[in-house]
């Protein structure tokens, strides 16, 4: 991005936590109902992405299991071992 900022500026503008550009009206939620294979949502208690940003994916993605880890923002530092057992518990069920 340092080299050419062209499509981040364009698509974000200049800060992806002020957007200005073109993804500012950006939304698929109408789509996330054709998401066919099992899919993991994950959120903490103080994200950003809280409950409410999360909700139309779990109410839409059919086959969605959702997690909300207990330690926030970075629960692979913060929880390790819940952390990767949630993940691997998905991603290899039993």
């Amino acid at each position: 991005m340092d080299e050419n900022p062209t499509v981040y500026t364009t698509m974000f503008g200049t800060s992806e936590f002020n957007l200005t550009g073109s993804l500012i009206t950006w939304d698929i939620t109408n789509r996330l109902d054709r998401i066919s294979c099992p899919t993991l949502v994950c959120n903490g208690h103080e994200e950003g992405a809280q409950d409410f940003v999360v909700e139309p994916f779990i109410e839409r993605i059919p086959k969605v299991k959702w997690v909300k880890f207990k330690k926030t923002h970075i629960p692979f530092y913060e929880d390790k071992e819940y952390y990767f057992k949630t993940i691997g518990a998905f991603l290899i069920p039993t």
